[in-house]
């Protein structure tokens, strides 16, 4: 979809083709956050749908995206795979250990993901 944004940056307008749908911008425009309502878009895609700064300003400003950024999309990479991990392991029969063992992951999985990305899991 054809996305038109004016640059908070240059001033100028400019328009990407998006792999985004309405359905997708209706659930940002409702107040959803920004990388929920488009889980498929890259994080520099949603900074020029959000500002209307393009990749390739971010870039000469910038020199890209600062390793804060980095590290906060690996971390809600790793919170999705072990997220993902959990429903896999649910959906297979389990000891009462393992059965325990899922129910504190669920309960402290941000705790887990950030102690298993400082590991350098």
């Amino acid at each position: 979809m054809n996305v038109t944004r004016i640059s908070m940056i240059t001033r100028k307008e400019h328009t990407l083709d998006l792999p985004i749908t309405e359905e997708e911008i209706m659930k940002y425009e409702g107040g959803a956050l920004i990388q929920d309502a488009f889980p498929n878009l890259a994080p520099e895609l949603r900074e020029f749908y959000k500002t209307g700064v393009t990749p390739e300003e971010w870039n000469e400003m910038y020199g890209g995206m600062d390793d804060e950024e980095e590290e906060e999309e690996e971390e809600e990479d790793s919170v999705k795979a072990i997220e993902s991990a959990i429903n896999d392991i649910e959906d297979n029969p389990l000891t009462e250990l393992q059965q325990s063992l899922m129910g504190y992951l669920r309960a402290n999985i941000v705790d887990v993901a950030e102690a298993l990305f400082d590991e350098g899991f």
